[in-house]
């Protein structure tokens, strides 16, 4: 409540100052809301015959329930990580469940970051991100391969595109499968792209089934990394290459400093993470399932563009969202929604883990102490035969 009384102070302040801008960002976050209350109830992005949260989620009534119980399971809400190891299936799914037509309306189908070159926007910065990954995947055209934690399966349908390659898709959250494959039809390419609900801690997916497997900012989510990455070593055939990007603490991340471990707490609240690990972490594990590390960096410091840059608060229309000023009317707006029934309940408590997420992240991203973007390559040991490509053909062929 205190952070919130501050930031309507300094609403009042600021608007006080500048009422001519004031009265231009009250009307840009109204239509904004009014935009996403449309897009929740007709279908997001435009897809107006793909079902909604409202249609999909039929446990809208216990969504204030889960929306505080999701906050109660991280540091800042009491919790400890005892509890989030033990509950991180349904943490992450509740996570998704009541947030993902906010990331859809605010970022788009791929939910992640990217190097950026100045004379790119960030949507091409995403794609060209993906593309990279599926180069570093050496694969060829007619691949079989897995997406491990696809959210709605933005980048699956671009790299199927990108490499003329099937794409399978693994979400434990029903709602992002069902979104997803909606998508999917929408696009015409229901062909090669299928997302499919199941738990990348257990994969029920034939051995060595797969020539290629990659993970975006998704195994983060994964309570324990060496059995993720066991799993996904199972199914990949001989010779497959699993690439990915992980979100780690850098090497300036101190855990004794209060600073960064109340950033720290922020990104997992606002994220939907169990816990952050350093970098260290994503190569033990890798090697523990058995994988030939071939590469592991930080790609952050080669990006021309701050990986952070869509959260830098600025009073301009694009910054204005990640302001204080912002924020509080967007959350505001949402609270106003969800009295009213247009929202669900919970939906203005997930708004502002999501803006803690993001304000963290930007922070984080100031101090260097975080990356949403360390890249790993890693190969299963053995020689992509005949036999792999004939398996390939029969498992497209069924």
């Amino acid at each position: 409540m205190l952070a919130l009384a501050s930031a309507f102070n300094e609403a009042l302040v600021w608007a006080a100052a500048n009422p001519a801008l004031a009265t231009v960002a009250a009307v840009v976050t109204v239509a904004a809301s009014l935009q996403v209350v449309a897009a929740l109830l007709r279908g997001s992005n435009g897809y107006s015959h793909t079902q909604s949260l409202f249609d999909l989620n039929s446990r809208v009534s216990s969504s204030k329930e889960r929306s505080s119980g999701y906050t109660k399971t991280h540091t800042v809400g009491g919790g400890n990580l005892d509890e989030r190891l033990k509950d991180t299936f349904n943490m992450v799914n509740d996570y998704y469940d009541l947030s993902t037509d906010f990331y859809m309306f605010g970022w788009g189908q791929s939910f992640h970051f990217a190097t950026r070159y100045p004379e790119e926007t960030l949507p091409e910065s995403i794609r060209r991100h993906e593309y990279s990954l599926a180069n570093r995947m050496q694969l060829e055209a007619g691949d079989r391969v897995l997406d491990v934690g696809c959210g709605v399966g933005g980048p699956a349908r671009n790299i199927s595109r990108f490499a003329d390659v099937s794409v399978v898709g693994l979400n434990n959250n029903d709602y992002q499968v069902k979104r997803g494959n909606a998508i999917a039809a929408a696009e015409g390419v229901a062909d090669k792209v299928q997302l499919v609900k199941g738990n990348f801690m257990d994969i029920d997916m034939p051995e060595e089934s797969f020539d290629g497997a990659y993970a975006i900012e998704a195994t983060c989510h994964a309570p324990d990394r060496t059995k993720c990455f066991s799993e996904v070593f199972k199914v990949l055939k001989p010779g497959a290459t699993f690439a990915g990007y992980e979100w780690v603490f850098t090497d300036k991340y101190d855990a004794s400093n209060p600073e960064h471990k109340k950033i720290m707490d922020g990104i997992e609240l606002g994220n939907g993470l169990p816990t952050t690990t350093p970098a260290s972490d994503v190569v033990d594990a890798l090697t523990a399932a058995g994988f030939e590390v071939k590469s592991c960096v930080d790609l952050a410091p080669t990006s021309q563009v701050p990986w952070y840059q869509p959260f830098v608060p600025e009073y301009t229309v694009q910054g204005f969202k990640t302001t204080p000023v912002g924020i509080l009317l967007t959350n505001l707006a949402v609270s106003a929604m969800e009295l009213v029934g247009l929202a669900p309940k919970g939906t203005a408590e997930m708004h502002t883990n999501l803006s803690t997420g993001a304000s963290t992240l930007y922070e984080a991203g100031q101090l260097g102490i975080f990356t949403p973007m360390l890249q790993f390559v890693a190969v299963k040991p053995g020689a992509k035969g005949q036999a792999g490509r004939k398996s390939r053909s029969r498992s497209r062929a069924e």
